[in-house]
């Protein structure tokens, strides 16, 4: 499970790079996976991994953003995503939604983002 988030993570910064995001990873004090400094407007994006989308890594994901977030000083300007490897249950989305977190996760051989939020690989100018 360990090297399933890493390689997601990775993934995640280059498809960030790609469409020119920067990407913090949290320091030693709040070790969060991705922090996307305005990915829309003035908001941030706060993103929580798992390498697996079953109810139980949801509700572990759900209590680790709310605890990075309030430790971040722009928590106010501060949106949260858990992304995962593949579409969660219908189930599962609303739980997430209804607490006010993205879902988000990885489409097309992880060359797309989707969920809440899309980010794809720009096509290659020719």
């Amino acid at each position: 499970m360990v090297q399933r988030h890493n390689r997601m993570t990775n993934r995640l910064r280059e498809l960030c790079r790609a469409q020119g995001l920067g990407v913090l990873e949290g320091p030693e004090t709040n070790r969060f996976d991705a922090l996307i400094q305005h990915y829309c407007a003035k908001q941030d994006l706060l993103i929580e991994v798992k390498a697996s989308s079953d109810r139980a890594c949801l509700r572990l994901a759900v209590g680790q953003l709310l605890d990075y977030r309030r430790k971040l000083d722009r928590a106010g300007a501060t949106d949260v995503a858990v992304l995962l490897p593949n579409k969660p249950l219908r189930d599962d989305l609303h739980f997430l939604r209804y607490l006010g977190v993205k879902a988000l996760w990885f489409e097309r051989n992880c060359t797309l983002i989707a969920g809440d939020w899309r980010l794809r690989v720009k096509p290659q100018q020719a």
